[in-house]
């Protein structure tokens, strides 16, 4: 409420022709003509209210029933949703190349080379790091002669 009245304003329903999105919109948002843009898939068109958009059948002005049945047009396919497009479609393949296998191999020979260059020239690093002794001794890695003697 609003000053002791009730603000409340009509709003009309559009949905996305392409992903079918639906948005709630209000009525006086939507000037005829306007073009809108679905937030989910970018696409644009134009909203018509639902007033515009099922005009009511012409009234018959007592016509006698003719014999023959007028000619209808042959009925629009039913449209699409965005599920029913993604299940036509087939399922692209996985690409089969070696870029990430070969990545992971050279990982693993930097990791490697890593862990050997740490057991290498531990006594090198524990000169230049002397709180790097300490987890040597943890496990077991101390060299033979002490650092820096």
């Amino acid at each position: 409420m609003r000053g002791g009245k009730l603000w409340h304003s009509a709003r009309m329903r559009i949905v996305c022709p392409i992903c079918s999105a639906a948005y709630e919109v209000r009525d006086a948002l939507l000037a005829p003509g306007r073009t809108v843009r679905c937030a989910r898939c970018g696409e644009q068109w134009v909203a018509i209210p639902a007033t515009e958009a099922a005009p009511a059948p012409p009234e018959a002005a007592d016509e006698p029933a003719s014999p023959i049945p007028p000619h209808q047009p042959p009925a629009a396919p039913p449209r699409l949703t965005a599920m029913d497009r993604l299940t036509s479609q087939p399922a692209s393949l996985p690409h089969t190349g070696f870029g990430l296998p070969a990545a992971w191999a050279a990982s693993l020979v930097v990791l490697l080379l890593f862990g050997w260059g740490l057991v290498a020239w531990r006594a090198d690093l524990m000169r230049v790091w002397p709180p790097s002794t300490r987890l040597y001794d943890a496990i077991g890695l101390t060299p033979a002669t002490p650092p820096g003697r």
